[in-house]
């Protein structure tokens, strides 16, 4: 939605695709949940430093994919004069913040967590586990660990919760060491960005000629 105020379409486009890089509320819950919880603030810190990076290194390859056919003229924006917002409108505004949490995030939680529950029951999760086996091996952690980046594309925060169902526990330094716990956690602040991310950033923060064209760069 921010990048309606920027006057190129080739500014819009590369912001839109870069702005799934930035960690959100979820992927934040992730590292700071596993990373700063289970090892060292300092490695949570790492974590966005090296975020920050390959967001920077991601805008220069973009900008040399999509080179502008006008110089850029920079940013100006008037910034109003801060004001003491109205209690009615603090309200409001956080109960529309949170009331997306309530019912688009909580049943898709609960559901996740019954569904795995199911798929456990009736074995189906050995399954998955078998077939992305290839790619648990090469990151080295757990084979289980394998329907929780499934999930992870739905809510971010989904991959935690799942991971601890998933190993059945939630001391999680029991079952993985700290280097797994680096690698799970950075491969999933990078790799596909949830469905909601996709269909928001591709489908209005750019053109509609352009939205598979989005969506392929963002996986």
């Amino acid at each position: 939605m921010a990048t309606r105020i920027l006057e190129f379409p080739q500014h819009r486009f590369m912001v839109s695709i870069l702005a799934t890089m930035i960690p959100c509320a979820a992927r934040i819950t992730i590292i700071f949940g596993l990373v700063a919880f289970f090892i060292t603030p300092n490695a949570a810190l790492a974590i966005f430093g090296l975020n920050i990076l390959v967001v920077g290194i991601s805008g220069k390859i973009l900008s040399i994919l999509f080179p502008f056919p006008e110089a850029s003229l920079g940013l100006v924006l008037e910034i109003p004069a801060y004001q003491l917002p109205p209690l009615r409108n603090s309200m409001r505004k956080s109960w529309y913040r949170v009331k997306e949490f309530i019912l688009v995030a909580w049943p898709i939680l609960i559901g996740g967590s019954v569904l795995l529950a199911l798929m456990e029951y009736g074995g189906i999760e050995r399954y998955i586990n078998a077939i992305l086996s290839p790619l648990t091996y090469l990151l080295n952690l757990p084979q289980v660990a394998g329907t929780t980046l499934i999930f992870g594309l739905l809510r971010k925060e989904l991959a935690l919760i799942m991971l601890t169902q998933a190993l059945g526990t939630n001391q999680v330094l029991t079952v993985m060491s700290k280097t797994q716990i680096m690698v799970f956690t950075v491969f999933v602040t990078f790799y596909i960005p949830c469905l909601a991310t996709i269909a928001h950033s591709g489908g209005r923060s750019v053109k509609k000629e352009r939205f598979w064209q989005s969506c392929s760069l963002y996986l």
